[in-house]
């Protein structure tokens, strides 16, 4: 008796793992799949100036996965970390925007003038959180093939539609700030990047002086004379009256050398010539004076 209770109890046993294994695969087989989208490849903003309290410009490169794209109706959002003052910009001022997708620059409207534009909308511009909505237009054409660059260019440095003339104020305190780029362009994926807020930094280098001076001489061809008779070509140490022959009294006579200095200083160069002993011809001195018949 003791052994057929046994046998019993364990096929009633049996009969439980069975069932919840069944149940196990039910569940299993119904668990909701999550769905995926391909997030951005690559996301990095450049700022002009990261020294607190400073307005700057913001250079925001965008590398969208492969088999993704902005097309028409889409929207891409960017929110600057609240610590930022985007006080001053606006949804009516396009011109403080560019922004090129692969190889197109395309034309940026104020809100509401899509109409037939093919064109990227600024939508809106909240100052208190700082995010700026830009939404591509209904007529706007997607650019051809996917997983393009998006590079977004705010303040100053736009330049595509007008002249910026606004741009963002870093936060007044140091670190790193949060950048957040959303929207549905990219099938609803955000993704965050951060910029670094420093203090100034003075540099203070010491550089060696630098002069350099030559003299070279120059062909009778390259000697730009001022009229008289042409010397000769000259050397870096001597101007060579007897190539003339016989001088004439009165007479006016051109000899050039180039002389070429350079420096690394701030306050440039200057240059003074002047004589250390009379000019000679054989045993005779050649006596100075104002080469005037005087």
């Amino acid at each position: 008796m003791s052994y057929q209770g046994g046998f019993s109890m364990l096929k009633k046993f049996r009969g439980l793992l069975y069932g919840l294994s069944i149940v196990a695969v039910v569940l299993v087989n119904f668990v909701a799949q999550p769905v995926k989208a391909a997030a951005l490849d690559d996301l990095k903003d450049l700022l002009s100036d990261s020294r607190i309290s400073t307005a700057a410009n913001h250079t925001i490169t965008i590398d969208m996965a492969t088999g993704d794209t902005w097309a028409a109706g889409e929207t891409l959002i960017i929110d600057f970390d609240d610590a930022f003052n985007s006080t001053g910009f606006a949804n009516n001022e396009p011109e403080d925007f560019d922004i090129v997708v692969g190889a197109t620059e395309e034309s940026i409207v104020a809100n509401g003038g899509c109409a037939t534009n093919d064109a990227i909308e600024i939508t809106t511009v909240n100052t208190t959180t700082d995010t700026f909505t830009f939404t591509a237009c209904g007529s706007y054409t997607t650019e051809s093939g996917n997983g393009h660059e998006i590079v977004i260019e705010i303040g100053t440095n736009a330049t595509s539609g007008g002249s910026g003339n606004d741009q963002l104020v870093n936060p007044g305190t140091i670190g790193s700030k949060l950048v957040n780029i959303s929207g549905t362009f990219n099938g609803s994926v955000a993704k965050d990047t951060l910029v670094a807020i420093t203090e100034g930094v003075t540099l203070t280098a010491t550089v060696d002086e630098t002069l350099t001076f030559t003299i070279a001489g120059v062909s009778s061809a390259n000697c730009d004379t001022t009229g008289g008779t042409e010397i000769a070509n000259t050397s870096s140490t001597a101007v060579n009256y007897d190539s003339i022959g016989t001088l004439s009294p009165d007479t006016f006579y051109d000899g050039c050398q180039l002389l070429t200095a350079g420096t690394n200083a701030s306050g440039g160069y200057s240059a003074t010539v002047q004589t250390t002993s009379l000019p000679t011809s054989g045993s005779n001195t050649i006596a100075k004076g104002n080469c005037n018949g005087a």
